[in-house]
């Protein structure tokens, strides 16, 4: 396995966790697989405090101790800018029209 794909691995890894703790819940695989991850914004559906997040990819990256700083900051850089869940209520409610999570309670 490449470098490349270990990274790519370790993302997913991630994203797999995140989803299943977010708000509303989701199977990252699935999203793939079904498509849903191609629409723009799909992820803004989802709500995953930032500190949660924060946490989910501090334990993973300390599992990967083999990783050189350069990858550990280009992992990390991905995992924020890329498709994890909404790390911001407001901006989660402003996205989806929501008043609140009651309805996910």
């Amino acid at each position: 396995m490449s470098r490349r794909e270990k990274l790519e691995e370790i993302r997913d890894e991630v994203y797999r966790e995140m989803f299943l703790k977010s708000t509303p819940r989701a199977d990252y695989d699935m999203c793939i697989k079904t498509g849903e991850a191609k629409k723009s914004s799909w992820f803004m559906k989802y709500y995953l405090d930032q500190e949660v997040q924060d946490d989910i990819i501090d334990n993973h990256l300390k599992r990967h101790q083999k990783l050189t700083v350069y990858e550990l900051r280009t992992l990390r850089t991905e995992l924020h800018l890329g498709c994890a869940p909404c790390g911001s209520l407001a901006g989660w409610k402003k996205h989806n029209n929501q008043s609140g999570l009651e309805e996910f309670q």
